[in-house]
Parts: C-alpha cells; sequence; structure tokens
C-alpha cells in the first residue's frame, strides 16, 4: 500500500494491493503511473534493492516551473512560446496570454504579437498583491516602474489575482486573473 502526503501530512493519492510483479494489472510502476496526478514511479531492479515497509520523505523534486524565463514565455522564431502563435494564417486565436507571466518585457511581446496579427487579444496579469495606484503605475510605466507604458487596443490588464480553494491542499491560493478572465469571455461568446 502507498499513501502520499504532502507537507502537512494530508493524504494525496493512497493506492491498495500494488504488486511488483510486473505485466499484472496492479504492478506498482504501471499502475501508479497511469493513475497519479502528482507523481511517476520507477521501479529499480538493481541487483540488492529491497522493498521495505516504512515511511519515505521525498525532497527536491521538480515541479517543472524552475528555471523558466522571459525567453522561455515569449519564444523565438522557431514557434516556442507565445511567439508558436504569430502566423495568423495557421494559427486561429482570439486571445492569447501568458497566466501569472507580468514581466513588462512578456505583456509587451504578447501585445506586441496581437498588434501584428491584428485579430486577437493578449490578456495580462498585473503582478500579484499590488494595490489600485500601483496596478496604474505598472501600467502606465511610472513611479517605481519603469518599463514603457502598455497603451494598444489590442491588451487588456486584469487587476487584482483571484483567492480560489485548493482542493488537493484544503488551503487558499492565489491565481492570475486572466484565466477567469479568458472563461468568462468563452461564456459570453458562447
Amino acid at each position: 500500500d502507498i499513501t502520499l502526503k504532502d507537507e502537512n501530512s494530508s493524504v494525496i493519492e493512497t493506492w491498495s494491493d500494488l504488486v511488483m510483479t510486473a505485466g499484472d494489472e496492479r504492478y506498482v510502476e504501471s499502475f501508479i503511473n497511469a493513475r497519479s496526478s502528482r507523481m511517476v514511479c520507477t521501479v529499480s531492479t538493481a541487483e540488492g534493492v529491497t522493498l521495505k515497509a516504512g515511511t519515505l520523505t521525498f525532497s527536491g523534486g521538480d515541479d517543472g516551473i524552475e528555471g523558466i524565463t522571459n525567453t522561455d514565455i515569449i519564444g523565438e522564431a522557431d514557434n516556442t512560446g507565445l511567439s508558436a502563435f504569430s502566423d495568423p494564417e495557421g494559427i486561429n486565436i482570439d486571445l492569447l496570454s501568458a497566466p501569472g507571466w507580468s514581466d513588462p518585457e512578456v505583456v509587451h511581446a504578447g501585445i506586441s504579437l496581437c498588434e501584428d496579427r491584428t485579430e486577437c487579444l493578449y490578456i495580462a496579469d498585473t503582478p500579484f498583491n499590488l494595490s489600485a495606484n500601483e496596478v496604474v503605475e505598472w501600467s502606465n510605466g511610472s513611479g517605481s516602474y519603469t518599463h514603457a507604458a502598455f497603451n494598444s487596443s489590442y491588451g487588456a490588464i486584469y487587476w487584482p489575482w483571484v483567492k480560489i480553494s485548493d482542493s488537493y491542499t484544503s488551503k487558499n491560493k492565489w491565481m492570475p486573473p486572466s484565466g477567469y478572465v479568458i472563461a468568462q469571455y468563452a461564456y459570453n461568446d458562447s
């Protein structure tokens, strides 16, 4: 039996009656990999490896977000990141966003891409935890912000961030507003 818990000992996932026989329908590696949304299982067949009952603490995992840069989000001419949507003839979009990426370089790149296409809108998020006055300064590139103002009919900025209840951790989390705004656009259009 395997139980996966978070750092607060809340149960995330649990599996019972697993076996170590490859090919069996309850073989631990294939069973967990087909069902888990949180971990990948690899069974070591190295000489001398034995399975023991007890508690294992995992650390140093990778959520796939570490090390992502503005360049990764913006992309390059090889059709990565936002740049992958630059061809209006090949890709049909109405709305474009990079949720949570409020760096001015990313926002300007998204708006510029939509301006070049001329038929879609970039939905931008503000940085987290700004006041209303700070949002205005951030949007205008004034006050403590030194970037160029976001001034385009091909871009829209939304604030504030949205508080949700995370069903995995039973804790509240703050999410960028763009995803919720885009959902409302789609709801309205339908």
